[in-house]
């Protein structure tokens, strides 16, 4: 399967954009979380994520 150059810069595009989107709704997530912080024993839950989108996002 021969992909022209204006195919692969597409997908390209496509995969940036649907990163972007990934990681604004990860982000979304865990202000809400921090915004609203849920009742009982969630913290740990809360250090959970936000130890993994430091590392998925190299902050």
């Amino acid at each position: 399967m021969k992909l022209s150059l204006k195919q692969i810069l597409k997908q390209v595009q496509d995969d940036i954009f649907s990163l972007s989107l990934l990681r604004s709704a990860y982000f979304l997530l865990l202000a809400a979380y921090f915004l609203f912080p849920l009742p009982g024993n969630y913290t740990y839950l809360r250090i959970i994520l936000t130890n993994d989108a430091t590392r998925r996002l190299n902050i």
